[in-house]
């Protein structure tokens, strides 16, 4: 949270690598979604457009973007960039006129993954997955394999100009760290549970 980052001025915690980021990058003071879950919201960001308007309301119903709505990877391949999107997340799958515009949308579903959506079933596959019964349980690409996706895709471009989408979905999961950084790591007045 921001109110947690030495970039936004806290000054409990370092942390020197997103500080680092904040300062080469844009700083955003306050953002917001369209819509609680990816679909609606991506597609808002890549139109430009409220959900009414853009077309997609949610990952089943109402799933696909309307034909008049442009997107930013249309928009940039029309003008000669290169275009690529890696997504992690079944909500995001193709099909759903996200693809519009881009020359690679590379998604697969993890084979063998159980689909798992909402905190509970998110903490119960995370807690399948530390104790080893059902590893991996999440359908959903990690992190690892979707930066190599991402730098093999940079590593086939010459000089032209890119627009590269890499979507990570580990924000969504439950994170639990190890034993030894919940001992010493903790935010000032959090405990482990937290």
């Amino acid at each position: 949270r921001p109110d947690h980052l030495s970039a936004y001025g806290y000054r409990k915690v370092r942390t020197p690598h997103l500080d680092d980021l904040a300062k080469d990058g844009v700083l955003f003071e306050r953002a917001q979604v369209q819509a609680p879950l990816p679909s609606v919201s991506h597609a808002s960001i890549f139109t430009s457009l409220y959900p009414p308007r853009q077309g997609v309301r949610a990952v089943t119903r109402s799933p696909t973007l309307s034909r008049k709505a442009v997107t930013l990877a249309e928009v940039l391949h029309d003008t000669g960039y290169s275009t690529a999107a890696i997504v992690a997340s079944a909500p995001l799958a193709a099909g759903s006129g996200l693809e519009k515009g881009f020359d690679l949308y590379d998604f697969s579903n993890p084979g063998g993954r159980s689909a798992f959506f909402g905190m509970r079933q998110a903490i119960m596959a995370k807690l399948l997955s530390r104790l080893q019964i059902l590893p991996e349980a999440q359908a959903f690409r990690r992190a690892p394999e979707q930066t190599d996706r991402a730098l093999a895709w940079l590593a086939s471009q010459g000089e032209a100009p890119f627009f590269l989408w890499v979507h990570y979905f580990h924000a969504h999961d439950p994170y639990a760290p190890g034993w030894r950084a919940m001992k010493r790591d903790l935010h000032p007045g959090t405990s482990w549970l937290d």
